[in-house]
């Protein structure tokens, strides 16, 4: 199976007024399940599942925005796409996390209403809203070109963990709706702003180590330190906290550094290899050490899909030897991108 063909939701209900029904909901994140079954078997590059599923994932998307939020609204504001979404690496759990790009000032006690709707809507389909409120409906996540560049200017200017945070965030986006042929004469659009964030972040030796040493380093799972734990298989893994994202934020801040302004993790990964940044093998292995930790998660969520604590608890007892050693291996591949981002970026004297 070298391609995967994941099936759309029924596009009926837009034709209606309330929340799609529970049942049509169910048979169809089924279908997906079964469909996802099949791929895991025949262990197909998990690329062509992420490209699929983000397919689906921003058809869904826009289709519900272009039914829940009128028109006169929707052409005065861009939908910005945000994490896992904007780099294209969705899974079955990942959470609805947005901001708007405003082409001049809303008065936004008229929008939220729809935009509650729409977060409704898409929680009714499977994509629950983000529990850090990184979402439109928070003001820190919405504005004007110049109360973005206010707010950029502010993080900037007390650079506090928060903060640093926000900016940094800020870098996995990307516009996801528009009306483009109406837009104001003059008015301009998010990819620009990013990409000013983006070069003052290169540009700011001190933000980069605050990413560096409070957001990256001692994240990496300690199970691997620790061998007992994998000699007798006690404990678990957090294959998204401990593995996935220290990852992704190591590369991220890398590509910040090395000027490559790419959104999605495996273009990051390519242009970093090109530059000389990533030598081939550790290139190599961080391929496979995401290329396993999306499968994981995608699995994980399969066997154990009305799992209410989440999925991604990776129980080391429930493994066997190999499994234990293969996890291992991609642990070390993560501590050595974790140790070299430490030497790579010191504190400033």
């Amino acid at each position: 199976m070298n391609t995967i063909d994941l099936p759309r939701f029924d596009g009926s209900w837009r034709a209606h007024p309330d929340v799609p029904t529970g049942a049509a909901i169910l048979k169809w994140q089924e279908h997906l399940r079964q469909i996802t079954r099949q791929w895991l078997r025949a262990d197909a590059p998990v690329a062509d599942w992420l490209a699929s599923y983000s397919s689906l994932r921003i058809n869904l998307l826009r289709a519900v925005w272009l039914q829940v939020i009128p028109e006169h609204h929707r052409e005065n504001m861009d939908y910005i796409a945000l994490g896992s979404t904007a780099r294209g690496e969705d899974v079955f759990d990942s959470d609805l996390d947005y901001a708007l790009f405003l082409h001049h000032p809303v008065n936004m006690e008229t929008v939220l209403p729809y935009l509650y709707q729409f977060i409704e809507r898409m929680a009714a389909l499977g994509f629950p809203p983000c529990k850090g409120f990184v979402m439109g409906t928070n003001e820190r996540w919405s504005g004007t070109e110049e109360e973005w560049e206010q707010r950029i200017e502010s993080y900037f200017q007390f650079p506090s963990w928060e903060n640093v945070r926000y900016l940094f965030m800020m870098l996995d986006s990307r516009v996801l709706t528009k009306e483009p042929l109406r837009l104001p004469d003059g008015s301009r659009t998010w990819e620009p702003l990013r990409q000013r964030v983006q070069e003052q972040l290169r540009r700011s030796p001190y933000l980069c180590w605050e990413m560096a040493h409070l957001g990256i380093q001692d994240t990496v799972s300690r199970a691997r330190v620790n061998p007992a734990i994998f000699r007798f298989g006690h404990g678990c893994v957090h294959i998204k906290s401990g593995l996935l994202s220290p990852v992704l934020h190591s590369i991220r801040l890398l590509a910040v550094a090395h000027g490559v302004f790419a959104v999605s993790t495996q273009h990051r990964l390519l242009e970093l290899t090109a530059c000389g940044a990533l030598d081939r093998e550790l290139a190599h292995r961080l391929e496979s050490c995401i290329d396993y930790a999306y499968r994981t998660r995608i699995k994980q969520y399969i066997d154990n899909p009305d799992a209410k604590a989440g999925t991604d608890d990776l129980l080391l007892f429930r493994m066997s030897k190999a499994q234990l050693e293969t996890l291992a291996e991609h642990i070390d591949t993560a501590k050595k991108l974790e140790r070299m981002i430490s030497r790579r970026f010191r504190k400033p004297r």
